[in-house]
Order: structure tokens, then C-alpha cells, then sequence
């Protein structure tokens, strides 16, 4: 495809995608009255606790810019208490505020820094997130920065990039790379912001990230003098962006190598072959029937094993971590017993119930194992042939040590993991050593459960880079 070919082929896919992911003027003035009715009420509940209720009470998040994707309605509302305040009457109040205005059976708690209330009302999630009134950089509580992040962005996203972070999100959730939660890694709307900022639109940010890699090191507001100072303060960073307004904080550190990796290659996809499916929501369609192109029969048969949790509400970035510790810790165990483990995953509504996937090599242990001593010239060479003296299968090896044959006491991965559980060989993590638990090939789920997760383990088994497809 020549080169004005291609640039028309974009502006056709991007005026498209932009008639789907853009709010009308009449929907955002309606939700606009709506939030702002709802920040005066947060203001009168909590005005005995502020110093200037009209300041410390404002609208945060993309909603004021609007550079939300449409019917993606994330509202925050951030509260700037005196820094003398206690911090354990923040949740107190604020979760008080938001019973008295949404019912408390309708609010959420969530966890950033320190809990937040989050309520879903009508389509829209509200969340009334509390913080310090601080000045850069003493603060107290890393949402702070909040306020001055909404300052920034208001103060230097111009009008006609905003078409180009509507884009930017809708290509970051289309491929799966959008979102900072710990379960994610991905990039945050803020981070997603700076670089259109940067890069000066949506094209031009795909061109350059397109030519990424690490380290990728971006300071708009030049706070250092070098390159080397920054990879100095931030080492082992694939990305980093330096906080506008904050120095010490590279605002993509929540990214992970995979996303990194991953977006570097969709967008060379993309300017290869522009397609609208590459976006928000037109994505869903093409990856549903990339997904179901392999059949839950066919997955059935493959030796991955689940770990099945039953439990009550959690919180998300706490809960996600210590699965996410548990699984390494399993995926050790199982391969010191001569497995592969050769991919994991994890799944959770955060409600009810949670899973890991080990896709393995085997399901089967290798019946018998080498097992080394010590070189024959170490003084410990007597002690283990004494305790060796019985054994069947001992030799000097190749390296000098001596070595044994032993069999395994288990020779099915699931005993294994079921033994290491029950008898805790590993530390099992405080929030989940009370979970109900259940040790299971994935034949053995509930097959209803199984076709409720048909996409996600279909992603899992198969990658979910659908982009793949378009070379």
C-alpha cells in the first residue's frame, strides 16, 4: 500500500472509530448536570471537614477533558482533606458520604493508596476517592497528585488532541493494553494522555511507539539535565515517563514488559494494515471469533491444571497480588518435580470465585529422578555415602559429584499440588489461606463455570495478540 494510500486508509478507520467512541454534546451536558449535582452534595456532606469545600471538592479523571470512550462513564470525585487529618477517619467519612448518596448496598469498597467508595448507579461509575491537600512534592498519599494532575492535563492538552487520546484509549483497549490495575499492567488514562501530549497526536504516537525500545525514556517537562540521570533514578525500566509533576515518579512503572511489548507490536500492525478492529468495540468482535476459533472440547484435552478459589469480596490489587505470589510459588514446586510449567493465568470476579491456570508440559512426574551429592574431594563425600549406603543406583558422574537415582513419592502433577497445599510446603498468602479450594484438571470444572470463561481461557491457551492474523 503506498503511503497516501495508507494515510487515507487511517483517516477512513479513524473517522469511523471516532462516530463510535465519541459523546454527543447533548449526552455529556445531561451527565455532566448529573455528576455536578452529586459534587455539590459531596461538598455539603463533607464541608465541616475542609477549608475551602468549593477547591477541595472537585471533578477528576478524564470526564472534565472528555477524553473518555463513550459508555466507558468512570467519574471521580476527589475530596482534599487538611494534611492533619487522621488518616483513619478518611474512610469513615467518605464512605459515610457515599451510603447517604447511594445506598449502601450499592457502594463498593476499592483500594488505591487507602480505600476509596466506588458506586455503580445507572451505567456510571462514581468513585469518591479521598487525599491530602498538599503542595508538590511533600505528599502525604500518592492520589495527591491528583489535583495537580487534572490542572496539568487542563492546562496543557489542547482542544484538537482530544480526538487523538479518544483514539489513543480506544486502540489501547481494543488490543488489551489499557488500564493500570495490578491484573493489567497496562497504561493508565493519565499515562495514555502525556503521550499524545508528547508525541503531538494519535498517528504520530503510533509511529514512534512503533519504533520502541528499552528503555524508552520521555521527560516532557525536561526535569532532568540527562538521559543518564533518569536511568540512574529509575533502573530496570522499560518505560519510562517522567511525572510532569513530580520528578521522583515514573508514571508507567505500573506497565508491564508484556503490554510494553505488546503494543509495540500491534501498532506496527496497525500502520501495516489499518483496520477498525483494532479498536474499541469493534475489537470484541474480532477477537471473540479469534478466540473461538479453538473449540473448549480441544482445550479439554490439554494437561492444564486449575486452582479453584470460592470466597467473599475482595480487593482487587491486594487480592490479584497474592494469586499472582501463590502461582509462582506452585509453579516452582511443580517444576522442581521435573514438569515444564509453560504458562500461567489468573482469573477473578473479586466476589465469588477465582482461578489460576498452570498450562504443563505433562501431567504426568517422571517416575524416577537424579539426585546429586557431593564432589568426591569434599569431606562430606563419607556422611552421604553412609546415608546412600542402600541404595541400588549411585555413581561418580561426568561432573565429578556423586549422583543417585530416587523415585518420586507422586507421579501425577495435581497429588503434587494438592499435597503441597494441604501440608503447606509453601506459605499460602493471608488472604487466600482461608479460601475454600479445589485442585483440578480443567476436564473436572463445572462446565457451565467453563463456558462462562470461554474467551478468557481460550485467550490464555492461545495469546490474545489477535493483530497476529493481519500479516
Amino acid at each position: 500500500m503506498s503511503s497516501g494510500n495508507k494515510d487515507r486508509k487511517i483517516r477512513d478507520v479513524t473517522s469511523l472509530v471516532l462516530e463510535k467512541i465519541k459523546i454527543d454534546e447533548d449526552s455529556y451536558n445531561k451527565i455532566l448536570k448529573y455528576v455536578g449535582e452529586i459534587v455539590d452534595k459531596v461538598r455539603h456532606l463533607t464541608s465541616d471537614y475542609l477549608e475551602d469545600p468549593d477547591n477541595d471538592v472537585f471533578l477528576g479523571g478524564s470526564f472534565p477533558r472528555r477524553t473518555f470512550v463513550k459508555d466507558n462513564y468512570d467519574i471521580d470525585i476527589f475530596i482534599r482533606f487538611p494534611p492533619g487529618f487522621p488518616r483513619d477517619k478518611l474512610r469513615e467519612i467518605v464512605f459515610n458520604v457515599a451510603y447517604k448518596l447511594f445506598g449502601k448496598d450499592n457502594v463498593r469498597e476499592r483500594f488505591a493508596d487507602h480505600p476509596y467508595a466506588e458506586a455503580s448507579v445507572d451505567g456510571i461509575t462514581i468513585n469518591i476517592v479521598p487525599s491530602y491537600k498538599t503542595e508538590p512534592p511533600n505528599w502525604m498519599s500518592p492520589v495527591d497528585r491528583s489535583y495537580f494532575h487534572t490542572r496539568y492535563l487542563s492546562k496543557k492538552l489542547p482542544k484538537e488532541l482530544v480526538d487523538d487520546v479518544l483514539l489513543f484509549k480506544a486502540f489501547l483497549k481494543g488490543v488489551g493494553c489499557y488500564g493500570a490495575e495490578i491484573s493489567i499492567k497496562g497504561f493508565s488514562g493519565y499515562l495514555s494522555e502525556l503521550l499524545i501530549i508528547y508525541y503531538g497526536g494519535f498517528e504520530k504516537a503510533l509511529d514512534a511507539i512503533a519504533k520502541w525500545k528499552p528503555p524508552v525514556v520521555i521527560d516532557i517537562e525536561s526535569h532532568y539535565n540527562t538521559k543518564r540521570e533518569i536511568l540512574d533514578m529509575f533502573p530496570k525500566s522499560h518505560l519510562i515517563v517522567i511525572d510532569p509533576i513530580d520528578k521522583g515518579r515514573n508514571v508507567a512503572s505500573a506497565l508491564g514488559l508484556r503490554n510494553f511489548s505488546r503494543i509495540i507490536s500491534a501498532s506496527r500492525a496497525f500502520i501495516r494494515s489499518p483496520r477498525k478492529e483494532f479498536f474499541y468495540p469493534f475489537s470484541r468482535a474480532v477477537l471473540e471469533n479469534y478466540l473461538y476459533s479453538i473449540s473448549l472440547n480441544k482445550i479439554t484435552k490439554m494437561p492444564i491444571l486449575t486452582i479453584l478459589f470460592i470466597h467473599g469480596e475482595k480487593i482487587e490489587d491486594i487480592y490479584h497480588g497474592q494469586l499472582e505470589k501463590l502461582a509462582k510459588k506452585i509453579s516452582r514446586q511443580i517444576e522442581l518435580h521435573d514438569v515444564d510449567v509453560l504458562k500461567t493465568s489468573i482469573y477473578s470476579d473479586y466476589k465469588e470465585k477465582s482461578l489460576i491456570l498452570f498450562f504443563l508440559s505433562s501431567k504426568s512426574i517422571p517416575e524416577f529422578y537424579v539426585k546429586k551429592g557431593p564432589p568426591v574431594y569434599f569431606k562430606s563425600e563419607e556422611d552421604y555415602l553412609t546415608k546412600n549406603r542402600d541404595s541400588q543406583y549411585l555413581w561418580i558422574d561426568a561432573d565429578g559429584k556423586w549422583a543417585s537415582i530416587k523415585k518420586r513419592d507422586y507421579n501425577d502433577v495435581k497429588e503434587l499440588v494438592i499435597e503441597i497445599l494441604n501440608n503447606k510446603v509453601i506459605k499460602i498468602p493471608s488472604e487466600i489461606v482461608d479460601n475454600e479450594i479445589h485442585v483440578l484438571y480443567i476436564n473436572e470444572l463445572d462446565q457451565e463455570f467453563l463456558k462462562s470463561l470461554r474467551s478468557w481461557i481460550a485467550s490464555f491457551v492461545k495469546g490474545e495478540d489477535f493483530w497476529r492474523m493481519f500479516y
